[in-house]
C-alpha cells in the first residue's frame, strides 16, 4: 500500500531495476517520455493516470485500491460492482 507519490515512485523504480530496464527502455515500451518516468520515480504529485497504467502494465504490476478502514457496505458495493460473491469472513 502506498500513502504517497514518493512511495509509489520508489516501488516503480524498484520494479524497473528488478526487471533490468532503464528509464528510457521503460518509457519506450510504455509510450511515455523518459522525463515522465523520471518524474514518476521522484514522486511528482501530478501524474497522468493513463500513462501510469501504461507503465504499470509494462512492469507487470496492478494498481490495487485498499480501504484504510473496513466498511461492510462499501465492500458489498464493490463486490456487486465487480460481480464478486460477498466475503463471508468480513
Amino acid at each position: 500500500m502506498f500513502r504517497s507519490t514518493r512511495e509509489l515512485g520508489a516501488a516503480v523504480r524498484a520494479r524497473r531495476n528488478e526487471r533490468e530496464l532503464t528509464q528510457a527502455e521503460l518509457a519506450r515500451r510504455a509510450g511515455v517520455s523518459r522525463e515522465w518516468v523520471n518524474a514518476l520515480e521522484r514522486g511528482k504529485p501530478n501524474i497522468n493516470m493513463t500513462q501510469l497504467m501504461d507503465v504499470l502494465e509494462v512492469l507487470d504490476l496492478a494498481l490495487d485500491l485498499t480501504p484504510l478502514t473496513r466498511d461492510k457496505r462499501a465492500d458489498e458495493l464493490i463486490d456487486e460492482l465487480f460481480g464478486r460473491e460477498p466475503d463471508d469472513n468480513g
